[in-house]
């Protein structure tokens, strides 16, 4: 498995952060956890050009925040 920079969804062999961390929760059957991605147009000429679309579906990387099973409990901040 390696790092998938083009962040495309349903690439077996490929993944990004947020996509593994969304399909290791989805995989493990746990009521109450059925995690969607996020969709956009880009409307972006330079993101469009990078990623080579206009479309992104991606995982963000706090999309489990705002599920109700999960607390945190820890956020750490950087000293200004």
């Amino acid at each position: 498995m390696s790092f998938d920079y083009n962040f495309k969804l349903n690439l077996d062999d490929t993944l990004y952060c947020s996509e593994f961390c969304s399909r290791v929760l989805n995989n493990a059957l746990i009521e109450g956890l059925n995690f969607k991605p996020t969709k956009f147009e880009l409307n972006n000429k330079l993101l469009e050009s990078i990623l080579n679309r206009k479309i992104i579906e991606y995982f963000p990387v706090d999309f489990f925040e705002m599920n109700k099973g999960f607390e945190k409990i820890y956020e750490w901040k950087s000293p200004k």
